[in-house]
């Protein structure tokens, strides 16, 4: 599956990556990187 994002949504989840919402969610050995879970609950929250 393809999927297009633009860049409003590139910046939308640029955002959640540094929200206080992301960061209180995961753990600290996950917060310096970018795991499929944070696409997965940014595109639920969208």
């Amino acid at each position: 599956m393809v999927t297009y994002y633009n860049k409003k949504d590139l910046v939308s989840f640029g955002n959640y990556l540094l929200s206080k919402e992301r960061n209180e969610s995961v753990d600290e050995l996950n917060k310096d990187g970018v795991t499929h879970a944070d696409v997965e609950n940014w595109k639920a929250k969208q």
